[in-house]
C-alpha cells in the first residue's frame, strides 16, 4: 500500500511510462530473486520489494488511460483497466494453485517473473514518452496531497475509498467463514464462489459499452455504492448458498462501478496532480482493505454483513455531500455540446475544475 504513496506523485513528476516500466523491471528481478533466496529473511526482502515495485503500475495505468484514451471510449477503458486490476486477486490464485498441483512453488514465481519482463518492453515500446522530468524538488511532489485533503471534494473521495476493497475483503472473508462452517465448502469451492463474483466485474464495461449517454462519474458512484450495499443486504437471506452468492456478484457488479467512478471523480477535481491523487487513493483502498476486516472479525455473520452494507452506504453519503451537483450538470452541458466525456472530463471541463475551480465548488 505504501507504494502507492510513493509511486503515484512520482509519476507525476518523471511520467507514467518511466515510472511504470521501472517498476515492471524491478517486479520481474524481484519475483525471479524469491525462487533463489537462500533463507527466510531474504525471501521476505524479495517479497516486499515485489509489492513496492508491483504498485508502480496502478497509479500510472489508470491517469494514463484518463489521458490518453479518447473522450468516447474513456469510460470503457477506464472500466476495462479496473475490472483487470480488481480480477487480478483471483487470477493470481488460481494460477498459484493450479501451478502448486505440478511445479515446485519457485516455478510459480520463475514462470511469474518472465511476462512481467516482457510487459516492461511492451510498456516502453508502445507507449510514448510522458514529458520532460520536472526540475522541482522531489519533496514537492507530496505537497499537493496535503491540498486534495484540505477540498472537501477530493477529501470526500478519499474518505469513501477506504470502504470499497475494505468491504471487499471483509464481505468475502465473512461469506467464505460462512460457506466452510455451514455449507461444509472446500478451498476449491470458495475460488469457485470467487469465480463466480467476479461475474460482477463485467458490469462497468458492459454498462458503459451498452449506454447511449455517459453518465458522470458522481452518478457512476453513488449508484456503484448502492448496488454493492444491495447485494450485500442479499447475502443476509437465510437460505441455501445460492442466494448469498447471488448477492456477492451484485455486489462486485457495484464496486466495479466505483472504482473508476472515483477515479473519474478525481481527474475532475484534480486534472493537474492526477497521478498523485490517484496514487493516495489507491493507498486508502488497500488501507481499507487492511483495517475494515479487523473490526468486523469479532462479529456475527449478519452483524458484520451489516456493517459492510452501511459503510457502503456511509461512503454514498460522502461523495453525495462531498462532490457538488454542479459535476453532473457539467457533464450534461457537455453531452448536449455533443461531446463524450466519461469517466475522466474533457479539456474544457478540466480548466474549469483546477485548483481554482476547486475553490468555488465545482
Amino acid at each position: 500500500a505504501i507504494g502507492f504513496l510513493i509511486f503515484g506523485p512520482l509519476s507525476d513528476r518523471y511520467g507514467q511510462r518511466q515510472v511504470m516500466v521501472s517498476g515492471m523491471t524491478g517486479l520481474a528481478v524481484a519475483t525471479a530473486g524469491v525462487c533463489v533466496s537462500p533463507n527466510v529473511v531474504v525471501f521476505l526482502l524479495f517479497r516486499a520489494a515485489q509489492g513496492l515495485a508491483a504498485a508502480t503500475f496502478a497509479p500510472g495505468a489508470l491517469v494514463w488511460v484518463a489521458e490518453k484514451a479518447p473522450e468516447e471510449r474513456r469510460g470503457v477503458a477506464l472500466s476495462i483497466l479496473t475490472t483487470g486490476l480488481l480480477g487480478a486477486g483471483l487470477a493470481g490464485q488460481l494460477y498459484g494453485t493450479a501451478t502448486l498441483e505440478f511445479m515446485p512453488w519457485q516455478w510459480m514465481f520463475l514462470t511469474a517473473s518472465i511476462p512481467y519482463l516482457l510487459f516492461a518492453l511492451l510498456l516502453h515500446t508502445m507507449l510514448g514518452a510522458s514529458g520532460i522530468i520536472k526540475s522541482a524538488p522531489l519533496g514537492t511532489v507530496y505537497r499537493p496531497i496535503v491540498r486534495l485533503l484540505t477540498q472537501w471534494p477530493t477529501a470526500s473521495v478519499f474518505m469513501a475509498a477506504l470502504a470499497v476493497f475494505g468491504s471487499f475483503v471483509g464481505m468475502y472473508a465473512v461469506l467464505n467463514d460462512r460457506l466452510t462452517s455451514a455449507e461444509h465448502f472446500t478451498a476449491v469451492g470458495l475460488l469457485a464462489v470467487e469465480g463466480i463474483g467476479c461475474l460482477g466485474l463485467l458490469a462497468a464495461p458492459t454498462l458503459h459499452w451498452l449506454a447511449r449517454t455517459p453518465v458522470s462519474p458522481r452518478t457512476q458512484t453513488l449508484f456503484g455504492f448502492s448496488v454493492a450495499a444491495a447485494g450485500i443486504m442479499v447475502e443476509q437471506i437465510d437460505a441455501n448458498w445460492l442466494v448469498p452468492v447471488a448477492g456477492s456478484v451484485g455486489y462486485v457488479a457495484g464496486i466495479s462501478l466505483v472504482v473508476p467512478g472515483l477515479v473519474g471523480l478525481l481527474a475532475h477535481h484534480a486534472p493537474r496532480e492526477r497521478a498523485a491523487a490517484v496514487g493516495f487513493n489507491t493507498f486508502l483502498l488497500f488501507v481499507g482493505a487492511a483495517i475494515v476486516p479487523l473490526v468486523i472479525g469479532h462479529f456475527s455473520y449478519h452483524s458484520s454483513m451489516a456493517i459492510l452494507a452501511a459503510a457502503l452506504l456511509v461512503a454514498a453519503g460522502m461523495i453525495a455531500a462531498g462532490v457538488p451537483r454542479s459535476v453532473d450538470s457539467a457533464y450534461s452541458h457537455a453531452l448536449a455540446a455533443k461531446h463524450w466525456p466519461s469517466s475522466s472530463p474533457q479539456p474544457a471541463l478540466q480548466q474549469k475544475s483546477g485548483v481554482e475551480g476547486d475553490h468555488s465548488g465545482i
